[in-house]
């Protein structure tokens, strides 16, 4: 393998890639370091070359354009050579990418069974030529499975991505080469509800709907699907496309339901051959306007789903509801269950997140799967369109071992650990085993909830709250490349915004207006909570809307993407615009007298209790100055003079205010910010860190704040919700509190990460408790950024072009161990002190810079207090005792 990894950056796996192809490279980590001076980029499809760079001056490793004529659904070929400053030349190895359809481009028709429920669409086709290559893009009304002679397309599960199906209809892109042969060949589609047209039966949980205002998208689940087969040293084309032609069968799915709930018959299975002569085929309907979906078709770049990892069961026990199986890890579930019986018997099969006192499963949510036999010596059941989640799977009606009772012999079962196929990329180890279990405890909880949206969990909502997109960020980031999967959360909450003259007002007598501009708390808009009450709007709160701002700036930080600025720039200026006339109107809202303006209609802190929040006017308004001071950045970037001027304007009125407003003394002259929503003074971690954080305090304070801060800490305590979080662990390590932070983890009692260890939780769970109501949150694990920022000490403002390293090591520390995959190369830091001696050794990508900082800690000092070195190599800085 070259030592040069070259990588499709603007599509999953290089699948669905339109207009233009983004690339960047990695080198593999070398003994003496190593900058690039030249890059080449040559693009060839069927061996002829149809994009040269030519050799470019350039240390730019990333995020790099190329934009050339490319033909729909084509399969094309990626290298990369370079040369660095040395003169020593390598090259890539060649990288396949396919090519999607453009929105105008698609021939196929939208085919479907006229109903609003699953079904199967095929077609038998001959080619008369081995295939050079075969690439299809489908599309399926809610969710789909597709398959070409029997073998299902794709290692993937439960295709099609979640979107705002009304504004955008996602594709997926296949390249099926190895599928395809010569002679006849059949293809099917089987299309399951999702969100599309959603389903549910004997009052099985759907979330969304009823109050909630949940709406299908359109009147009959459908697919459309194009292929196109190419043939060596032809210019032919063949084309499959769906239209009147295709077959169609009934689904063996009776019913499915995206939050985990699918009903099977097996007896009605059909497979490839079963086409012929079957006397269920009918004729598709061909769809027509005012009936197909009304979005723009867009390839589904971000990582689909994958089996990230099987159990077996560690445990069967028979309960009262039936034989259940604890797999030993919670998770976002698909049960594999193999089964025997009688044709018509029935199994029903649920799974659960807790169990209660007489290890009896409590599931979160009434969801179940119901799985009707066909009578063969080994059925198996597995949901198509749907998962679940939990540790404990319950099935009723069935025995282990010899046939009993119902004669329902259950074989096997197998639980999958469903996921974004999002890349794997960084990895964390103490010398206290209990940070590598909190680091396991998170990472499950972000596994569970990586799908075609960043879910709030995988059991009762599986909505895309966005407040996690940037408060949980840098955590994800550091352990899951997931810049394809936030372009498309950006993209969905471009959909999810208010339009111009779109309003909906307040069902409580809250007196808010949700207008033009607004950017609801969840994307995409698969339901409207517009119930204000005494906590606060769950509908337009500040920290969710800014993700359009915040998450898209972690992008740019971690990996370089600009291009999201200009894709998020009007989005983000129309959401400022509407929450600057609700700061403005502040005092007309809520009937308040005075001068005084505060944004304060979110949720302020939320999550310091379940179900609660505080310091609601403190938080969403230093929410609004940092949003403001982004976008003043943003238009810098983008040349916008006159904005840039506006936005720094209003955010000086905004910090003017807060502080005039906010910030006090206490009696021994230390400056802090007071919770506003508090009838007595009260001084929090969180209403300190955040401005501290934001650079909102003036800079002869600083100190003072700091110290009210560290003040804050001296319970060893953490006192914050979600939103506070991040903000007060990094607070904490600038301001040298790395032990607190330590006693913050390892509470014997809530708020404590190690306390959900000492529970039995292999998930993180929602709130600070133990009776918390998710048990598969992670909203609250913002603590892997202190990992990897604070403790390892890894950062980066650019990209990784730039790296700083500075370990800040708690004295209950003697070593850790890190490692980063960054989208320049591999970071590692390896920190040990031991018998009074100390060590840092770090490894660096090359082709970057690395500024190595070793502050006083521990009682140890550094050979090398500061360092600037170029990437490559490996760079040891010793320390001793003093």
């Amino acid at each position: 393998m070259s030592r040069i990894q070259l990588e499709i950056q603007n599509a999953w796996n290089g699948n669905g890639v339109t207009e233009e192809v983004i690339l960047g490279w990695t080198y593999a980590n070398r003994s003496e370091p190593q900058i690039q001076k030249y890059y080449r980029i040559i693009i060839t499809k069927q061996d002829a070359i149809v994009y040269d760079s030519k050799w470019i001056e350039s240390k730019k490793q990333n995020q790099i354009s190329c934009i050339f004529d490319m033909e729909p659904n084509s399969l094309y070929f990626a290298e990369v050579k370079t040369e660095d400053t040395e003169g020593k030349k390598e090259k890539s190895d060649r990288v396949p990418f396919l090519t999607g359809i453009n929105a105008n481009e698609w021939k196929s028709d939208w085919i479907s069974a006229g109903s609003k429920k699953p079904f199967i669409a095929s077609k038998e086709f001959e080619v008369f030529d081995i295939p050079e290559s075969a690439v299809i893009s489908i599309s399926g009304m809610g969710q789909f499975l597709a398959k070409i002679n029997g073998t299902k397309i794709g290692n993937t599960v439960l295709d099609g991505a979640w979107t705002d199906y009304d504004k955008t209809v996602p594709y997926s892109v296949f390249n099926v080469t190895e599928l395809v042969r010569m002679g006849r060949n059949r293809i099917s589609i089987e299309v399951g509800n999702g969100w599309y047209i959603g389903d549910s039966s004997e009052g099985r949980h759907f979330y969304t709907k009823g109050e909630h205002g949940y709406h299908s998208f359109g009147p009959y689940l459908c697919c459309r699907a194009q292929m196109t087969i190419r043939f060596t040293g032809s210019e032919t084309l063949q084309y499959i496309m769906t239209d009147s032609s295709w077959e169609l069968l009934p689904s063996d799915v009776l019913m499915t339901n995206i939050y985990g709930s699918e009903d099977q018959d097996a007896s009605r299975r059909v497979e490839a051959d079963d086409f012929h002569d079957n006397e269920n085929i009918k004729n598709v309907v061909v769809l027509q306007n005012g009936e197909i979906p009304k979005g723009v078709m867009r390839a589904a770049t971000e990582p689909p789903i994958i089996i990230k990892k099987s159990y077996s069961p560690i445990s069967a026990k028979k309960t009262s509801q039936g034989i259940t199986y604890d797999f030993g890890q919670n998770m976002a579930l698909v049960v594999e269950i193999h089964v025997s019986g009688k044709k018509g018997q029935k199994i029903r099969v649920s799974c659960a997140e807790k169990v209660d006192s007489h290890d009896v499963p409590v599931p979160s949510a009434h969801t179940y799967c119901v799985f009707t036999l066909s009578g063969n010596e080994n059925d198996v059941f597995i949901p198509k369109f749907c998962y679940s989640a939990g540790r404990w799977v319950t099935v009723e009606n069935a025995e282990e071992g010899e046939l009993s009772g119902s004669g329902i012999k259950i074989h096997s079962v197998i639980g999958h650990f469903v996921s974004s196929g999002a890349e794997e990329k960084g990895d964390f180890k103490a010398s206290d085993p209990r940070y590598k279990e909190i680091f396991n405890l998170i990472l499950n909880a972000i596994d569970s909830n990586l799908n075609h949206v960043h879910t709030d969990c995988p059991t009762v909502e599986k909505l895309g709250w966005l407040e996690t997109d940037h408060l949980m960020g840098p955590s994800i980031m550091f352990t899951r490349y997931v810049n394809t999967l936030w372009n498309k959360i950006s993209a969905d909450m471009r959909d999810a915004q208010y339009g111009p003259g779109e309003e909906d007002v307040d069902l409580n007598d809250s007196r808010l207006v949700y207008g033009g501009g607004l950017i609801p708390s969840i994307a995409p808009r698969y339901a409207r909570f517009i119930h204000a009450g005494d906590a606060g709007s769950f509908w337009d709160i500040v920290p969710w809307g800014s993700s359009i701002l915040l998450a898209a700036e972690w992008q740019r930080k971690f990996y370089g993407n600009d291009r999201i600025i200009k894709e998020n720039y009007t989005a983000a200026v129309r959401y400022l615009d509407y929450l600057w006339q609700k700061y403005k109107d502040y005092r007309k809202i809520y009937r308040k007298e005075g001068n005084k303006n505060f944004l304060c209609h979110g949720l302020g802190d939320w999550g310091i209790e379940q179900g609660k929040g505080e310091s609601r006017e403190n938080i969403e308004t230093a929410f609004l100055y940092k949003d403001l001071k982004i976008l003043e950045d943003w238009s810098d970037i983008l040349n916008k003079k006159e904005e840039k001027r506006k936005y720094h304007d209003l955010a000086e009125i905004v910090l003017d205010s807060y502080n005039r407003v906010l910030m006090k003394q206490d009696s021994d002259g230390r400056w802090f910010y007071d919770a506003y929503d508090s009838d007595q003074t009260k001084i929090t971690q969180v209403n300190q860190a955040i401005p501290l954080d934001f650079g909102m305090v003036p800079a002869d304070r600083i100190e003072s704040v700091r110290e009210s801060f560290i003040k804050t800490l001296h319970s060893g305590r953490i006192n914050s919700g979600e939103i506070g979080l991040r903000y007060l662990f990094n607070q904490a390590a600038i301001c040298g509190q790395q032990d607190k932070v330590h006693e913050m983890l390892m509470q014997e009692e809530h708020p404590s990460y190690y306390r959900f260890i000492r529970q039995g939780e292999t998930t993180l769970p929602e709130f600070w408790r133990d009776d918390a109501r998710s048990r598969n949150h992670d909203m609250m694990g913002q603590i892997i950024e202190w990992f990897f920022r604070q403790v390892a000490g890894i950062w980066s403002e650019d990209g990784y072009n730039t790296i700083t390293i500075t370990p800040k090591i708690p004295h209950q520390l003697d070593w850790v161990d890190c490692t980063y995959y960054s989208v320049t190369g591999m970071i590692r830091v390896y920190s040990c002190f031991s018998d009074g001696k100390a060590i840092i050794q770090v490894e660096l990508p090359p082709n970057t810079i690395g500024i190595i900082t070793c502050p006083r800690q521990k009682d140890y000092i550094w050979e090398t207090p500061k360092k600037t070195v170029l990437g490559g190599g490996k760079i040891v800085i010793k320390g001793r005792k003093v």
